[in-house]
């Protein structure tokens, strides 16, 4: 090939980019040289003089590349099978595929990530924000290659001035916002799981919580709510993000200064706030706040339905491994005394733990409470009991300050009262 007629102007080569050329008129129908060389008439090279066609042809001299015309404009694909075995193609040509450093993987094109892994180049398409969909400026589907909370599928998060989806047609505009109880936005948990995210940046401080200094700050919130019916069932509520938030639950919106929130569910580990209602039955809200009054990002808030776990040791208790608030009422049977209650019996709400050691328990409760754990169901297994001390204003509750360490791999929490009641509690449990 006569290269000294060929200006070769390397652009990018791969996701949609292409090497374009000036195309010499006396190669019009040749062929690429090297193994398997396409001829330059592929589909859409028209008449070589047409307005609409490429004059001159598109051969660009590099034998691995399929060479074509479309719209009028030459583009040339590298092809990796049209070099020899341990080569790929770069629109120079043949190069060995085999490294030392990164450096002798360089493919010429801005649009790839050129890299060295044990002496092989793996060329990759350019993704900046490593959310799996490549740069739109080379070719990609990625509005904006420098966020990764921004790309195809993804929600659209009204009023928060992104464009989540990379759809100019979805528009930004909140119809309404879950600012409060006037506006809370209903969850459906037909399917027994939803999920639903927000932004705070357009959302005001309206209510206060008992998880964030104990009801005395207040940040951005958002208000939904679930209408559940007269069925009991168990009500799990997490975030998921990296915001610190605080979850409140309430049968009354707006009144979310009880202890039934959770802040931190792992303290030190992650800033998600989870709870669990159990069993939860008619119309409950849920508040989501920022811990910090200036935060302004994005939330995510996870609802899981499902069959109330037993009541009795041993026969499927709540699961409360994670860590988080579980807001409950005690439930028959009365099958447990903890050693503390000195024979009084009453009705007792029973999770587990999967694990030997929990740093912290508080409990807070409407009643006279007592919590007791034991490595077994057998009351012989017992580790400690605590009586509940009044805090006043009829709520009475007890704090486990040294944690808990059985050693044991399943820990069993009881939470008991010496009369039957039906008011609630609330357990905070710290891994």
């Amino acid at each position: 090939m006569r290269s000294s007629l060929l200006f070769v102007a390397l652009a990018l080569a791969s996701g949609g980019c292409s090497a374009i050329v000036q195309p010499d008129p006396s190669r019009l129908g040749g062929r690429d040289a090297g193994p398997g060389g396409t001829t330059d008439t592929g589909p859409g090279l028209v008449d070589a003089y047409s307005p609409m066609g490429c004059s001159g042809g598109c051969d660009d001299g590099v034998p691995c590349t399929r060479d074509s015309c479309v719209s009028g404009r030459c583009e040339h694909a590298p092809d990796d099978l049209m070099c020899a075995p341990m080569q790929r193609c770069t629109p120079t040509g043949c190069v060995a595929t085999t490294c030392s450093t990164p450096a002798d993987c360089d493919d010429g094109n801005p649009c790839t990530v050129d890299q060295c892994s044990a002496s092989m180049c793996r060329i990759l398409p350019r993704d900046a924000d490593m959310d799996g969909h490549g740069d739109a400026m080379c070719g990609g589907d990625d509005c904006n290659d420098g966020n990764s909370r921004v790309a195809p599928g993804l929600p659209e998060l009204c009023g928060n001035g992104l464009d989540d989806d990379c759809s100019p047609a979805t528009s930004d505009v909140c119809a309404a916002l879950p600012d409060d109880c006037g506006t809370a936005t209903p969850v459906d948990l037909s399917s027994g799981h939803a999920v639903v995210r927000g932004s705070f940046a357009a959302l005001a401080a309206d209510y206060a919580s008992f998880c964030v200094d104990e009801g005395r700050r207040t940040a951005r919130d958002a208000i939904y709510r679930l209408d559940l019916g007269m069925r009991l069932t168990d009500l799990r509520i997490e975030t998921v993000g990296s915001v610190d938030t605080v979850l409140s639950v309430s049968n009354e919106c707006g009144n979310f200064t009880a202890p039934a929130c959770n802040d931190d569910a792992q303290p030190g580990a992650d800033q998600n706030a989870r709870v669990w209602v159990h069993p939860a039955a008619g119309t409950i809200y849920v508040a989501v706040s920022a811990f910090q009054a200036e935060e302004m990002g994005d939330y995510e808030l996870h609802f899981t339905a499902s069959p109330v776990a037993s009541a009795e040791c041993g026969g499927g208790t709540l699961d409360v491994t994670d860590g988080g608030t579980v807001i409950g009422v005690a439930l028959p049977p009365d099958r447990a005394s903890g050693s503390c209650m000195d024979g009084a019996r009453g009705l007792e709400s029973t999770a587990h733990f999967d694990g030997s050691d929990i740093n912290r328990v508080r409990l807070y409760a409407g009643f006279d409470a007592y919590l007791y754990v034991r490595s077994g169901c057998d009351a012989t297994t017992e580790e400690l009991c605590e009586v509940g001390t009044s805090f006043g204003g009829g709520t009475a509750g007890t704090f486990v300050s040294t944690g808990v360490r059985t050693g044991a791999e399943r820990v069993h929490l009881f939470v008991d009262g010496a009369a039957r009641s039906d008011q609630g509690f609330a357990m905070f449990i710290e891994p």
